[in-house]
């Protein structure tokens, strides 16, 4: 991964207790990666407050990747990405997933993603599902604004498992 925010992994994060809060990112450039900007999958003390702005994603496989599982608990809120542009993405250029690697099923300790905005962003060379939010059955990704998000390939965006996802602007 290129820029990657993490917050514990399960116990260790659950007993050490300190989220990752209050971040801005930046003017970053990424050229080749699995993820360009990414969040977890170790999330166990929380994420919140961050900022990713002004910054240009090329040859990753997942370019803007939330990425957690059940078991692992805490969360990803309070988030603003904007103003980035995605050159080629291999899987999604936009995932928002709690579905990372084996998720057990009906696990405890789930994972909260909610109140993330992600706006002008733009995806020039579009993949097979160029945004993707996927939640699990007992743990729903929440209120998500993608505002003027375009992507060339005209695709729809797949979203399982969530509530509130709104699509405004160009590319809905």
């Amino acid at each position: 991964d290129c820029v990657v925010l993490k917050a514990g992994w399960n116990e260790d994060g659950w007993a050490v207790g300190v989220p990752t809060m209050d971040v801005t990112v930046r003017r970053c450039r990424s050229v080749k990666g699995l993820g360009g900007l990414t969040f977890g999958s170790e999330i166990s003390a929380g994420i919140e407050n961050v900022v990713m702005e002004d910054c240009e994603l090329n040859g990753c496989r997942d370019a803007i990747y939330l990425k957690s599982l059940p078991g692992r608990g805490g969360y990803v809120r309070n988030v603003l990405i904007r103003n980035v542009k995605i050159g080629k993405a291999a899987d999604a250029p936009i995932k928002l997933s709690l579905i990372y690697k084996k998720t057990p099923p009906n696990a405890p300790h789930v994972p909260d993603f909610s109140d993330i905005r992600i706006e002008n962003v733009t995806i020039a060379k579009g993949s097979h599902h160029p945004i993707v939010v996927e939640g699990v059955p007992h743990g729903k990704i929440r209120n998500v604004v993608f505002e003027n998000v375009t992507d060339a390939s005209g695709r729809p965006p797949r979203v399982t498992d969530a509530e509130n996802i709104v699509f405004n602007g160009e590319g809905k």
